[in-house]
């Protein structure tokens, strides 16, 4: 009931949250010693847009992503190097 009474204007925020997003990414890859996170991120990604379709690859995105870290997590794929 309260935030319909509040009124914020949005304007430019999904190219900001966007922007941040992008930052956060490059600046992780370029810092990063193992890139495979990056890749097992964009790759799953790339696949479920082709699948999905744009409007709705989004979850299983996020899905797949978490059961590909469980799995190289399961693996040993988490020891800091």
């Amino acid at each position: 009931m309260v935030g319909s009474l509040l009124t914020i204007n949005t304007t430019g925020l999904d190219f900001a949250m966007t922007a941040l997003f992008v930052v956060i990414v490059v600046e992780q890859f370029l810092t990063s010693d193992k890139h495979i996170y990056s890749y097992l991120g964009f790759g799953i990604s790339l696949l479920c847009l082709i699948i999905f379709g744009s409007e709705a690859f989004i979850i299983p995105s996020m899905i797949g992503i978490l059961l590909g870290l469980i799995v190289m997590y399961k693996k040993g794929g988490h020891t800091n190097a």
